[in-house]
């Protein structure tokens, strides 16, 4: 009885021990991750967190710059429609250079690499303008260019074309500037008077003394609100320090569509747009089955304007085997030249000042 007794005991008492035992293993389960976060950061050295923040700031903190990596085309041939267009053989393609931020690690591979570094002041017109507004900018300089292309192509086809309103845009304050204006504000009024030009700014400007204060009904969002602009003297001349930019609105004979992705922005595919637009336009077909490049901003009379990366921009012409590259006479044309011969580029590099340049050298294609 008694080693009964004694063996139910030990039973018992192995029970116990047992159950302690997982009590005990469950609640280190329970604080194993916590535990461990714990432990994790009690091995860091100060030097361990030293490095660890330096290689978050590598790979996080933006230097002031755009790297400019290389180059490419876009085929413009399904980003432009036109009502009863005549279609082309070839293609029409507008060149771009493909950009980065700058990162320190970018930034030291574009010595490696020989890429483009572009102070970000380049495209500020303040000091401090975020890349956001940066941006919104470059949507605006490609809205200009996109209305700029419609308007001279359907000029120099003879189509009618109506402008039925002008007005003018805020693209950008100087630091000087002592006014609430914002960017993309559209410019109605000023002291009760319409403004359409900046001519119309300009002749405002000499009625009034440095100093004087101007209302500025503008529409913002839509809605109309009233703003100030002081006009100051900069460089011995009145200013407002504001940039504006041109706004058409405009009835067309034929409906143009165009369409760029939100990530597609800037002015330097007006000129190829506008040469499209001109082929769809026209019963000759201009492409006579070649690949086209070219690069440049084009205004409303069809003048071709400068553009920067041409060199990446024409290489990205060449790996696409491009028959012809337009580039704008003068910096551009010798640079694309330049670059053609120190790399033994096989493509034909053509200069042009206007869009009737660029028609006039297609139509003598044999």
């Amino acid at each position: 009885m008694k080693d009964s007794k004694k063996k139910e005991k030990i039973k018992e008492t192995k029970e116990v021990d047992k159950e302690e035992k997982e009590n005990k293993e469950n609640k280190e389960e329970k604080l194993t991750f916590k535990e461990l976060v714990i432990d994790f950061f009690k091995s860091f050295t100060i030097k361990d967190i030293i490095f660890i923040i330096v290689f978050i700031l590598l790979f996080t903190v933006p230097l002031p710059y755009y790297i400019h990596v290389g180059g490419g085309i876009l085929n413009v041939n399904d980003r432009i429609k036109v009502e009863d267009e005549y279609k082309e053989k070839g293609s029409f393609n507008l060149a771009y250079v493909r950009q980065r931020n700058s990162i320190i690690p970018v930034y030291l591979l574009s010595y490696l690499f020989d890429w483009e570094r572009v102070p970000m002041s380049a495209y500020q017109i303040e000091d401090d303008e975020s890349d956001e507004i940066i941006w919104e900018r470059q949507k605006m300089y490609q809205q200009e260019s996109i209305d700029s292309a419609i308007i001279s192509a359907f000029k120099e086809a003879g189509e009618d074309i109506k402008i039925t309103d002008e007005s003018l845009l805020v693209l950008g304050l100087m630091e000087e500037s002592d006014t609430d204006l914002k960017i993309n504000d559209k410019i109605i009024s000023i002291d009760g008077k319409k403004i359409v030009t900046e001519q119309d700014i300009e002749d405002l400007k000499d009625q009034y003394e440095v100093g004087y204060d101007l209302e500025i009904v503008v529409e913002r969002n839509k809605k109309e609100r009233k703003c100030h602009c002081t006009i100051y003297e900069y460089e011995g001349r009145k200013v407002l320090g504001v940039y504006l930019l041109r706004q058409y609105k405009y009835d067309t004979s034929k409906k143009v569509d165009i369409e760029f992705r939100e990530a597609e922005g800037g002015s330097s595919g007006g000129f190829m747009m506008a040469l499209t637009i001109y082929n769809r336009l026209t019963k000759e077909d201009l492409s006579h089955g070649k690949k086209i490049v070219g690069t440049g901003t084009i205004d409303t009379e069809g003048n071709i304007g400068e553009i920067g990366g041409i060199k990446y921009k024409l290489k990205g012409a060449v790996s696409k085997k491009a028959d012809i590259f337009f580039a704008l006479e003068d910096d551009n044309y010798n640079d694309a030249i330049k670059e053609k011969k120190k790399n033994n580029y096989d493509i034909e590099i053509v200069k042009v000042k206007t869009l009737r340049d660029a028609i006039e050298y297609l139509e003598n294609i044999k």
